[in-house]
């Protein structure tokens, strides 16, 4: 059985992952914290909030999402808990990564990556 915090970070990881399917990126960005540990294809580096809004918005926009599918998930050794799927847009899969952790009293993600798809799970 999960902790009550083990709970949560599938709850919210949850709704990130239902935001994927969409290209939602201010219900992505909910979870976002000031700085961002972010890949998204090429572009890779510790980004403020509005900067990797920005990066998202635009990855969105030239890859319309189809849809997303969880492929892995567990827990990290730190306790953080990590999803990894295929998004599925409108120019080709990617293969998206990101760790959640609880903050305080927030839920956040602590990194996120939007790699090419190049290899099978």
């Amino acid at each position: 059985m999960l902790s009550s915090l083990g709970w949560t970070q599938q709850k919210e990881s949850e709704i990130i992952a239902n935001a994927f399917i969409t290209g939602d990126v201010s219900s992505i960005a909910n979870y976002f914290p000031s700085n961002l540990d972010m890949t998204v294809v090429e572009t890779e580096d510790v980004f403020s909030r509005a900067q990797a809004i920005q990066i998202l918005n635009r990855f969105f926009k030239e890859n319309q999402p189809t849809d997303f599918r969880i492929k892995h998930q567990g827990s990290s050794q730190n306790n953080d808990f990590y999803q990894i799927g295929t998004l599925k847009t409108s120019s080709g899969d990617f293969r998206v990564t990101y760790f959640i952790r609880k903050d305080g009293n927030e839920i956040l993600i602590k990194r996120l990556r939007i790699e090419s798809n190049e290899a099978d799970f």
